[in-house]
C-alpha cells in the first residue's frame, strides 16, 4: 500500500511536470504572436506581467 501511494504521488508529479512544460510552451507562441501584434512598450509591459504571475504561481506550488 505505502509503495502504490508513492508510485501515485510521483506519476501525479510528472503528469503536473508535463502540464508545466505544456502551459510555458503556449505563453511562448502566445506571446511571439503578441510580439507580431503590438508596440514595443506594451510587448514590454505584457512580458513583465507574464513573468511576475509565473513567479507567483511557481512560489505558491
Amino acid at each position: 500500500m505505502g509503495k502504490r501511494g508513492a508510485i501515485g504521488r510521483s506519476a501525479a508529479s510528472v503528469g503536473g511536470m508535463s502540464l508545466l512544460r505544456e502551459r510555458i510552451r503556449v505563453e511562448l507562441v502566445a506571446g511571439m504572436i503578441a510580439a507580431l501584434t503590438t508596440s514595443p512598450q506594451d510587448l514590454q509591459d505584457r512580458l513583465w506581467f507574464s513573468a511576475r504571475l509565473r513567479c507567483a504561481s511557481l512560489h505558491s506550488a
